[in-house]
């Protein structure tokens, strides 16, 4: 996947379409900080956000900011929950649906372990935007919700939000 990013990015930059090289570097970097390498994470994502401010394309870069938290949270959930609400307030201002529906979802995470209400008002801001507005999330929603839910050993829950995502899926 990451192979295939770098391919695209490369021809983005070919032709000068600075705002699609700065998705590519988004996407890339969640590629690489699933795989472990946060460093070049945070490179690519520092690149796009400065691409996106040159572009001057404002949903881009409160994608890429869900982004940043979304990086940061594997290794300074205290700095990652900063960044997500941030990118949260900034992703109202612009209306960007997508990474308002992303920056909940890691609100969810992060804080279900130790404020669980909080949490599940997070996670249920998140599924209600993205059924009123943004459907194709509502999978994401409830799966990064059931695996939170495991995480925190809530097995039942977790298991009733899988079930929900599958239900998703076939809607």
């Amino acid at each position: 996947a990451i192979r295939y990013n770098q391919r695209s990015l490369d021809i983005y930059e070919e032709l000068g379409l600075l705002d699609r090289v700065a998705c590519m570097l988004d996407t890339a970097a969640l590629l690489y900080a699933e795989y472990g390498n946060r460093e070049r994470a945070r490179e690519c994502l520092a690149r796009a956000a400065v691409l996106a401010e040159q572009t001057q394309n404002d949903g881009t870069l409160a994608t890429i900011q869900v982004s940043q938290a979304e990086v940061q949270a594997k290794t300074d959930p205290e700095q990652a929950l900063e960044a997500a609400q941030a990118a949260l307030k900034f992703a109202r201002k612009v209306d960007n649906v997508e990474a308002q529906v992303r920056a909940l979802v890691i609100v969810g995470e992060l804080k279900l372990g130790s404020a669980p209400a909080t949490a599940r008002r997070s996670f249920g801001d998140a599924r209600a935007l993205a059924e009123e507005r943004a459907p194709h999330l509502l999978r994401m929603v409830y799966d990064r919700w059931s695996h939170a839910a495991e995480a925190t050993g809530d097995g039942e829950e977790a298991l009733r939000l899988a079930r929900r995502a599958l239900d998703a899926i076939s809607v």
